[in-house]
């Protein structure tokens, strides 16, 4: 693959729609339920920064929102408190976990914008976090409990 960013987005698209053609060429009476896929570009030194050696899994956020609060939800099984590293921007949560050599990554789109963390909760390897929508003078106390 050529390293110029362009280049290789032509590339991948080129991969992916290959792939789809054989998929549906080649069904043999069978219907592809779902397809998906996920390109995530960010800085060498970002957060999802892992070992290129082990296999990373991707864990699917569940995102409820009840009033003006946002509740995400996600599996992080055999992984310590220690080892969690959350980034919030504007409209997306990333969850990054490394423990030994179990590496999960999650990422939620978030339904509002300009939110903040009110409470995380890490328990029997399923992580909460809490996010509120910021209000111009509004402090937001912040807790976290790992029990």
């Amino acid at each position: 693959m050529s390293t110029s960013p362009l280049d290789q987005d032509d590339e991948v698209e080129q991969l992916i729609r290959q792939l789809v053609t054989y998929t549906l060429q080649n069904r043999r009476g069978r219907v592809p339920v779902a397809f998906g896929f996920r390109v995530i570009y960010a800085p060498a030194d970002s957060i999802l920064d892992l070992p290129p050696a082990d296999e990373v899994i991707e864990r699917e956020a569940e995102i409820t929102t009840i009033d003006d609060t946002v509740i995400v939800v996600t599996e992080l099984p055999g992984m310590n408190v220690e080892n969690i590293r959350m980034a919030l921007s504007e409209q997306s949560l990333q969850i990054i976990a490394d423990q030994d050599h179990l590496h999960y990554r999650s990422e939620a789109n978030l339904p509002h914008r300009h939110l903040v963390p009110m409470q995380t909760s890490f328990k029997h390897g399923i992580l909460e976090i809490m996010l509120g929508r910021r209000r111009p003078g509004d402090e937001q106390e912040q807790g976290t409990s790992t029990d």
